[in-house]
């Protein structure tokens, strides 16, 4: 092939690519793919989209009970804390 081609092959769109591979086989990044990319990848997959969205939603839960969690944690070890500094007050 010449030059010419090669650069017309490399400057075709990633659109004939939203199968989430690059040409090279390896994966796509996300700058790599641009707005049209990901709505015909939608569009063709859309089950699996609701799937990742609705685990998405699921983890989204599960770190706001941790942080939950992390805050109740804190609030209980600022009481101790109070407790203990109030105790060795007392005691000098």
């Amino acid at each position: 092939m010449s030059d010419a081609t090669d650069d017309a092959d490399d400057g075709q769109s990633r659109a004939e690519d939203a199968d989430g591979e690059s040409r090279d086989g390896g994966e796509l990044d996300a700058e790599e793919l641009d707005r049209a990319d990901l709505e015909s990848i939608v569009a063709e997959n859309p089950e699996a989209v609701a799937a990742f969205v609705e685990r998405l939603d699921a983890v989204t839960e599960f770190l706001d009970v941790v942080a939950l969690g992390e805050s109740a944690l804190t609030d209980e070890m600022v009481v101790e804390l109070a407790g203990t500094a109030s105790t060795l007050a007392e005691s000098a």
